[in-house]
């Protein structure tokens, strides 16, 4: 069975029980937290301690406690932590809870799937910039050096990965496929969504549709962005807005680069931002078109590297895609993928999109691509801290004083990275001077918690969290 078809049972099911006044819940069940063992999420038992992870046995909960579990940290050196971390789990749950279509399961996690079928938006080619890939072009995890660990030592942990790989190979959609078209979706085609729910970038006189009022204060959560931009929240639209909001955040809040202050009476504010392991975004690059409403008098290049963009790029060169969009970007890196100019009445923003296709990984020797040293380096989701590419791009940000902030889904895993990685990296650079700042929460995270295979209750969020690697002093 194609694992978009059980999401679509699993809501199909929910809707005739809700029918008869008799609503059901789902749960993607328990692991436990030291063993990894599958297990009646009631049936295991919390830590006394931090109240976020559980365990099958005393057992499991003592070896795990000393290290000697799958994790390669002793809990007690994280109990503490995570006790704290709990304490947003309130408000990311009221998040979720603010949507129409949004619930908490009983495992205290998203059911995300679920919700995208009730608006039927589940699945490989043909669902717009909704459509999803299986494990992706390029199989990121598999470079992931936690997980190599994981599969040699845990042979139940390998098979568990091994069903993965097999049930969700039955998908043959590659992101970024849409782009070997020869034109980029418009909104009706790529949201797939009623006329009211969707979210527009098209206000051209023939479309016949009012763009939004000029921003001129920080648009800081849901609620405010859903108001200026007319959208109901029953739309599902924040499940992939997130992430231009989430660059816009970084940009205003998070890095200070960007400000929706600026006016036609002054210079235009021009950034470069290098965007590294794009994967999924290249599936809705038009949607990134947002970050041209949202900022005024602003000319943003965002630049996509990964190997996900490589390997793209080396279809779209071949004979086969010679009119497609990517075919031009291909062969001339200076040709942006999209370009989008905001109105007038909204400021005049505009983005360009551009596609690195010429390495796998970003380096030190792309500093100058398109003709601009990056005024910016991002990672979204990206589990940067987690290759050994990552270190050159550490490096290279501290060296060249070049801000670059990250972003993952736990804020115990960027603080680990934080006082590992990165601190190792600071003090072999100490000229700089440059402080350790705190984990942020995202207001604009995915609403809904992850489904965390070990049971963590500890929020886990796409684009929840995200920390400053290097930031010039203020």
């Amino acid at each position: 069975m194609n694992p978009f078809d059980l999401a679509l049972r699993d809501f199909q099911l929910r809707r005739a029980a809700e029918r008869y006044g008799n609503p059901i819940t789902f749960t993607c069940g328990g692991r436990c937290f030291g063993c990894n063992a599958p297990a009646d999420i009631s049936m295991l038992k919390k830590c006394s301690g931090c109240g976020a992870v559980l365990y099958c046995s005393q057992k499991c909960q003592r070896l795990d406690w000393n290290g000697k579990m799958m994790e390669s940290i002793a809990h007690k050196s994280w109990c503490s932590k995570f006790k704290a971390h709990l304490h947003r789990l309130d408000t990311v749950q009221s998040v979720i809870k603010s949507f129409p279509w949004g619930r908490v399961e009983a495992d205290g996690t998203f059911y995300n799937d679920c919700a995208r079928a009730q608006f039927y938006l589940l699945g490989g080619a043909g669902f717009g910039f909704w459509s999803q890939s299986g494990m992706g072009l390029f199989e990121e995890a598999e470079d992931d050096e936690s997980m190599k660990t994981h599969r040699m030592k845990w042979p139940a942990f390998d098979e568990h990965w091994r069903a993965i790989k097999q049930e969700k190979a039955q998908i043959t959609f590659m992101n970024g496929q849409d782009l070997l078209k020869a034109t980029h979706l418009n909104d009706k085609d790529g949201w797939k969504l009623p006329q009211n729910l969707l979210v527009r970038r098209d206000f051209t006189a023939t479309a016949r549709f009012k763009a939004p009022h000029r921003v001129r204060s920080l648009i800081c959560n849901w609620d405010d962005w859903h108001a200026w931009r007319n959208v109901p929240k029953s739309s599902p639209a924040s499940l992939l807005m997130h992430y231009p909001l989430t660059i816009y955040w970084i940009l205003c809040h998070t890095l200070k680069l960007a400000s929706v202050g600026a006016d036609a009476h002054n210079e235009r504010v021009h950034l470069t931002v290098h965007y590294i392991g794009a994967e999924v975004e290249l599936n809705f690059i038009p949607i990134l078109s947002e970050l041209a409403l949202l900022l005024p008098h602003h000319d943003l290049d965002i630049v996509l590297f990964g190997p996900c963009v490589f390997y793209l790029g080396q279809e779209g060169a071949t004979a086969a895609h010679r009119t497609s969009l990517i075919s031009r970007s291909a062969h001339d890196g200076n040709i942006p993928i999209f370009t989008y100019d905001a109105p007038d009445s909204c400021g005049s923003g505009c983005v360009r999109v551009f596609l690195h296709t010429a390495s796998k990984y970003w380096d030190k020797k792309d500093l100058p691509t398109y003709g601009k040293h990056p005024d910016a380096i991002l990672a979204c989701n990206a589990g940067l801290f987690t290759y050994d590419a990552s270190h050159n791009v550490v490096h290279a940000s501290l060296e060249d004083r070049i801000p670059f902030a990250v972003t993952d889904y736990q804020e115990y895993m960027l603080e680990s990275n934080r006082d590992t990685v990165v601190l190792r990296s600071l003090l072999r650079n100490t000229h700089l001077n440059v402080v350790s700042r705190p984990v942020e929460l995202n207001p604009f995270h995915q609403p809904g918690q992850r489904y965390l295979r070990r049971a963590n209750f500890a929020p886990n969020l796409v684009n929840g969290f995200i920390f400053v690697v290097y930031q010039p002093e203020d």
